[in-house]
């Protein structure tokens, strides 16, 4: 861009793109103006680290009080209750974070996030659903690895609180309401996983009827391994070698 045209103010195209944020208001435009990172999932907003005043410190609901797996099982959690890729509403703006969210992992949406961009060959498609799908069979045991271990730190957690005197009823209630919370988060994943892997069979039966190609074979093994993975109870414990269980 020239020197001039930087005087005669912002470029057309970016004054556009910034009133069309503007058109939409802070709270959505926030969402929905973002960038992403690994995995399709977003990157922190300017004003990701602002956290307001945490009034009750240290009482069971608060912000501050949560433990860093419980970070991790929110943070894991909202890459897996969603679609695996930002769904594109009009470049460079995506669908905002909340509607996301409620709507889920849907295959006509997935579909459109990973064919809905100009390639060169078929072939990107298929690496990038590949992608997702060996994200998935990585971040899964991550997250239930976090969501097990947090399980049984709460029931701990309910147990300590029912025997501590100087508890009030106020603070037993919060305690209840954190573990609600956990164990719905952990509901929520569970549930959205067989729509994941409905939509990224979907997207792969849409991408060999439109391009054959031998990238499908492998694509299907690891559409395989992850139906197997979901399969898996979250907090399956392997018995121990040479211990004989009944039942």
């Amino acid at each position: 861009m020239s020197e001039a045209s930087n005087k005669d103010g912002p470029h057309p195209l970016r004054a556009g793109a910034l009133s069309l944020c503007l058109l939409f208001g802070i709270g959505v435009s926030l969402a929905a103006c973002v960038e992403t990172g690994d995995f399709g999932r977003r990157r922190p907003g300017p004003f990701s680290a602002l956290q307001p005043p945490d009034l009750a410190p240290q009482r069971a609901l608060s912000e501050s009080s949560l433990t860093a797996d419980e970070r991790e099982l929110r943070q894991r959690a909202f890459a897996l209750v969603r679609n695996a890729r930002p769904v594109p509403l009009i470049a460079p703006f995506y669908l905002p974070d909340a509607f996301d969210r409620d709507i889920g992992p849907d295959p006509d949406l997935y579909y459109v996030a990973l064919a809905g961009v100009p390639d060169q060959s078929p072939e990107a498609r298929y690496r990038r659903l590949q992608s997702d799908v060996l994200a998935d069979l990585d971040l899964i045991p991550k997250f239930r690895s976090v969501a097990c271990r947090i399980a049984i730190a709460d029931r701990g957690r309910l147990a300590a609180a029912k025997v501590a005197p100087a508890l009030t009823d106020d603070e037993r209630a919060d305690a209840e309401t954190r573990v609600m919370q956990n164990g719905a988060w952990g509901q929520a994943v569970e549930q959205a996983l067989p729509r994941r892997a409905d939509a990224y069979h979907v997207a792969l039966e849409r991408l060999v009827t439109a391009s054959p190609d031998m990238m499908a074979k492998p694509t299907l093994q690891y559409l395989t391994a992850l139906n197997a993975l979901i399969d898996q109870e979250p907090c399956l414990m392997t018995p121990r070698k040479g211990l004989i269980r009944k039942g």
